[in-house]
């Protein structure tokens, strides 16, 4: 099920990506290494693709899961729009939710080696 581009879906699908970019670069910046980055990509990937998990509001869009979820709402806004659940607001909180802890770590972190 793929709708119109318009301005909402572009946005809905801009803001978690590059959130999704900054979660994965402090990843990098925090370990030193890009495979721990790849590694926390890969887990997302296996739960979510690997049909352990599923959460949808696309009834054509039916396969077995461990766990399954239908959204059943309207609102783009809980259902990510033409891109999915991903980009979902409840998803932008948990994105959100990672940078923060993940800057609070930087943070102390840092504050400890100076």
């Amino acid at each position: 099920m793929i709708d119109r581009i318009d301005l909402v879906n572009v946005i809905l699908v801009v803001i978690p990506i590059t959130l999704v970019g900054v979660v994965f670069g402090l990843i990098v910046h925090i370990t030193r290494n890009v495979w721990n980055a790849v590694v926390v990509h890969g887990i997302w990937n296996l739960f979510l693709a690997g049909r352990i998990i599923r959460v949808s509001a696309f009834e054509d869009h039916q396969f077995n899961a461990i766990y399954q979820l239908q959204i059943t709402s309207d609102n783009i806004l809980l259902t990510g729009g033409s891109f999915g659940v991903e980009s979902a607001v409840p998803a932008i909180a948990v994105y959100l939710t990672a940078i923060l802890v993940l800057l609070r770590y930087t943070v102390r972190k840092y504050s400890r080696d100076t």
